[in-house]
């Protein structure tokens, strides 16, 4: 993978967004999309077609070895585009709902 540059010529920071596949996380996941490189870690793709930079992982956060399997995603990603994540968070963490 090459390198995913922002407007300003260099990497763009990589997001990890679990439950981004729909409702306030692919809200979230659009948002991201315009800045960054996004990981989404969801039980299912989303419905719409996802944006260039964006990537999709399975993942079933309540299970342990499905989260690490999407941490290491995202941490792969970054090695190939020579930065470190942005950001971790769920969308209902965020808000407060959880």
């Amino acid at each position: 993978m090459s390198e995913t540059p922002n407007p300003h010529g260099t990497a763009r920071p990589v997001a990890i967004i679990t439950g981004g596949s729909s409702n306030i996380g692919w809200a979230c996941v659009r948002r991201f999309a315009a800045t960054h490189t996004v990981v989404i870690g969801d039980l299912k793709p989303p419905a719409e077609p996802m944006p260039e930079d964006v990537r999709f992982v399975a993942t079933d956060i309540t299970d342990e070895r499905a989260c690490a399997g999407l941490v290491e995603a995202a941490a792969a990603l970054c090695r190939e585009v020579g930065r470190a994540p942005a950001s971790c968070a769920e969308a209902r963490t965020i808000l407060g709902l959880a």
